[in-house]
């Protein structure tokens, strides 16, 4: 990604580069070393493009002309396309023995003189850096999860893109969107619990109102009941006493002294 001031690169940027780095794929690896040698975005390099990448790779002032005659189709003007150099460099081991040695293609992949070369040599310093990232940033088992991850869910992003820079802008975007989905759920869920715990509590207090008012129901019917009995008199005399009492000022001093006895 790219940063917003020149030499400069934050902790984020940073996280992303080894993320993207280190969940690469052989042919994710390949892809890549084509890119920077494609700046033009033609999708075709020339072979002198692929010597100076061998010189680069393995830091090298001569290149192995037999090793790339070896591994790439070169068409008649001695260039590749990017799918074909993706292809013939990210098989990790060339079968040999179930090559077709009457095709023209095949005997490209096979033995040179006394040297057999596997398809994945020249980008074999770009794996082997990749291979001591993880080792250093989670190991080995954390980045194959990774790797799986992104083959699973972002592998449609990766041919949809012509780049891996743009590859890496989608998955960000789409990842930024993905939480910003979650988090509309989460206060979803979360305005819908609120909104059923108001339900069930106005619910009670229905039930509690319902409660007194049947309360008050048979009260009334005791007191319908209790006419002209002593029941009646025990109410009545209950409610002047009750009358009496809420007609009563009480002063701090009588609750003082109420307390003391």
């Amino acid at each position: 990604p790219k940063t917003t001031e020149p030499e400069s690169l934050s902790f984020v940027d940073f996280l992303i580069i080894v993320w993207n780095y280190c969940s690469l794929s052989y042919s994710g690896l390949a892809r890549y070393i084509f890119e920077v040698f494609d700046p033009e975005r033609l999708e075709v390099i020339e072979k002198p493009d692929v010597e100076a990448m061998y010189r680069m790779l393995f830091s090298s002032p001569q290149h192995d002309d037999r090793l790339i005659e070896s591994i790439y189709p070169f068409d008649i003007d001695e260039k590749i396309s990017k799918v074909d150099f993706i292809q013939y460099s990210s098989t990790r081991k060339k079968e040999v023995n179930k090559l077709d040695g009457n095709s023209s293609k095949n005997r490209r992949l096979l033995s040179i003189g006394n040297i057999t070369y596997n398809n994945t040599d020249l980008i074999e310093p770009a794996i082997q850096f990749q291979s001591r990232m993880r080792q250093l940033f989670g190991g080995i088992g954390v980045w194959n999860t990774q790797m799986a991850y992104r083959e699973r869910f972002y592998s449609e992003l990766e041919s949809e893109c012509s780049t891996l820079s743009e590859v890496v802008a989608a998955i960000i975007k789409k990842e930024i969107d993905r939480q910003l989905k979650l988090k509309k759920t989460a206060n979803d869920l979360l305005l819908a619990s609120k909104l059923k715990i108001k339900q069930e509590e106005e619910k009670v207090n229905a039930e509690l109102r319902e409660r007194d008012l049947e309360v008050e129901r048979e009260m009334q019917i005791l007191r319908a009941n209790a006419r002209d009995t002593p029941m009646n008199d025990a109410l009545a005399y209950l409610e002047e006493k009750k009358r009496v009492f809420q007609t009563i000022e009480f002063t701090l001093d009588d609750v003082w002294k109420r307390h003391e006895m």
